[in-house]
């Protein structure tokens, strides 16, 4: 396979219709269960220079633990799915495992790919991509409109910042279904010579969970081996036990 393929593969992750927005604060938080299984699926284009390259595909994560201060820890494994680029069309397979922990409030700890290293991107701006593709929580409930921002150190490179400003848009009506809206932006700061990678998300929520179940995300300036890449991605929830 390809760099340009390799690269592809290994970065995992309408109507609408305004519903009533709620006036009082709401307790915005996502609870796990140990042994959840949640399937999700991720449609991404990527974009280098004036080449463009697309991938579908799954993965499962399953909760394995959850620590008395609410850190949860997951096991993800890649199902597979389909990559084209400029090089051609190519099934994926399955079967790259990830270990992955956050915070009670969705801020990142760790995450890391049973994978070697690849030429195609550094193992550090991965790691940051999926650091800021994901809502961080407030520490109070909120009412529609308020925002709140979250500044932490990069777990992945040393002596950086990770900036978060994130609003909870209200609820929001999509296919019959009542769900928490969320935007956020977020800013990280990558090595000396390098600007910060900036992330637009935005998500919609399960309210008895907080789980997932659409998320739109906006990533410009990811430095690559070819230069720098432009990634959009739509995740949304195959399904949940």
């Amino acid at each position: 396979m390809s760099a340009w393929m390799l690269g592809f593969a290994s970065i995992l992750g309408m109507g609408l219709t305004v519903g009533s927005i709620l006036d009082e604060p709401v307790t915005l938080a996502r609870t796990y269960k140990v042994g959840q299984v949640i399937r999700l699926r991720d449609n991404v284009v990527s974009k280098i220079g004036g080449s463009e390259g697309t991938q579908n595909s799954t993965v499962k994560k399953v909760v394995k633990e959850i620590k008395p201060n609410g850190d949860v820890r997951l096991s993800t494994v890649f199902e597979g799915g389909h990559l084209k680029s400029p090089l051609g069309e190519q099934d994926l397979p399955g079967g790259l495992l990830i270990d992955e922990e956050w915070s009670e409030r969705g801020i990142p700890i760790s995450w890391r790919r049973h994978a070697e290293a690849d030429t195609f991107m550094a193992e550090e701006i991965r790691q940051t991509m999926v650091a800021t593709s994901d809502v961080i929580f407030p520490d109070k409930p909120v009412r529609p409109g308020a925002m709140w921002q979250t500044v932490i150190d990069s777990p992945f490179i040393k002596g950086k910042k990770i900036t978060y400003s994130t609003t909870f848009v209200g609820v929001e009506t999509r296919n019959e279904r009542q769900l928490w809206k969320v935007k956020q932006a977020a800013s990280a700061e990558l090595q000396t010579g390098t600007g910060n990678l900036k992330t637009d998300l935005t998500a919609w929520l399960d309210p008895k969970n907080g789980q997932l179940v659409r998320a739109e995300v906006a990533i410009n300036t990811v430095p690559t081996q070819f230069g720098s890449m432009a990634w959009t991605a739509v995740t949304t929830v195959v399904s949940e036990k």
